[in-house]
């Protein structure tokens, strides 16, 4: 009924809008944001869930320097949500936290009974994926710091699970959300990096370096 509602509204845009009601309501962990060491997944969330990551169409919107193309050459519109979401050159990445994050979950779940840690893995393996059987949006969101609702995905599955366990959950889901996201934004920015500084050395020696200093190539 709610989701009707929505679309019904003509203010409504579901790719920009995230009613946070269908989404996971417990607060995120403290950590990332107020005692890590290192505050660069804290200050990528602050980007982009202000619409300033600077991915291509953003960029092509508001400056027009840049084409709306992936600049990792995939044939889509580089949006957040594909980079994080869809882009085939970082699925290694995201295959490699998924791992990382399945285990950790079924660490956390060992002290409850074993459906229960099944039903959380199980939820867990289509979390940085579009799922619309996980995602109440039809599309993931992991790289905003959002999570399904939890406690809703559990009781579809007829599983009971306390609120002490959903909290833990939530937190751990979040931290390896919002660090995936890290990851492969510092890798985008590294190739990127990589690309241009390739591209104006290859320049200079064309251009610049004299006549006479030719003999030198």
């Amino acid at each position: 009924m709610l989701a009707w509602l929505l679309s019904e509204d003509p203010t409504f845009h579901p790719l920009y809008n995230m009613p946070r009601c269908l989404y996971n309501t417990y607060p995120p962990p403290d950590h990332p944001y107020l005692h890590a060491t290192s505050a660069f997944s804290a200050t990528l969330q602050l980007y982009v869930r202000s619409a300033q990551l600077d991915t291509a169409d953003v960029r092509h919107r508001r400056l027009g320097d840049t084409a709306l193309c992936c600049r990792l050459g995939c044939a889509a519109i580089e949006t957040a949500h594909h980079l994080f979401v869809q882009c085939p050159a970082f699925a290694e990445i995201r295959a490699s936290h998924l791992q990382g994050l399945v285990l950790a979950t079924s660490d956390l779940s060992v002290a409850e009974p074993p459906h229960v840690g099944e039903a959380l893995c199980a939820i867990a393996r289509h979390l940085f994926s579009d799922d619309a059987d996980i995602w109440p949006q039809l599309r993931s969101l992991y790289y905003l710091g959002a999570l399904p609702s939890i406690a809703l995905l559990c009781r579809l599955r007829n599983v009971a699970v306390s609120d002490q366990v959903l909290v833990r959950v939530a937190h751990l889901w979040h931290t390896h959300s919002i660090r995936l996201a890290a990851h492969i934004w510092a890798e985008l920015k590294r190739g990127l990096r990589r690309q241009s500084f390739s591209a104006s050395s290859t320049t200079a020696l064309q251009v610049y370096l004299p006549e006479h200093l030719s003999y030198l190539l």
